[in-house]
């Protein structure tokens, strides 16, 4: 199941095999969930103070901080451009920086988010932006523009 987070989403699977593969509808899912479960604790619970954030967020302003073009780009919830990047960062959590990405990035989301939630003045606006400079390194985002 390790190879799974290397890999492409479940669809690529026979679906009449995924029994025989010890594959569930949710192994991709679960797979994920536990990268960042062990890149360093609290960091699940971090994710999920964020997601909440980012949804209790006026729409305009999530457009803005994520440097998103318009409200449709964030996908079918304020948090859904968010959550892609976290479902794809286990993909790309290799032990050395390429490009722009850090080394072990779902480490060093973690430490962005959980750094962000320490953040005793402004901690709601450094969990949004946190998250913006997550979703940015998975997109290929640059700069600050859409």
């Amino acid at each position: 199941a390790g190879a799974l987070a290397a890999s492409s989403e479940l669809g690529y699977y026979d679906v009449n095999k995924w029994k025989k593969h010890g594959v569930t509808e949710f192994t991709f899912e679960d797979v994920v969930i536990d990268d960042y479960t062990q890149a360093q604790p609290g960091c699940l619970e971090a994710i999920q103070g964020v997601i909440s954030e980012i949804e209790s967020t006026a729409e305009q302003e999530i457009v803005d901080i994520f440097h998103a073009c318009d409200a449709r780009s964030l996908g079918p919830q304020k948090s859904s451009l968010f959550v892609y990047a976290l479902e794809n960062l286990p993909q790309l959590d290799y032990p050395y920086a390429i490009g722009a990405m850090p080394a072990k990035p779902v480490s060093f989301a973690c430490s962005l988010l959980l750094n962000a939630t320490r953040n005793p003045q402004g901690r709601r606006r450094a969990l949004l932006e946190a998250a913006s400079m997550i979703t940015g390194l998975v997109i290929g985002r640059q700069g600050t523009s859409c």
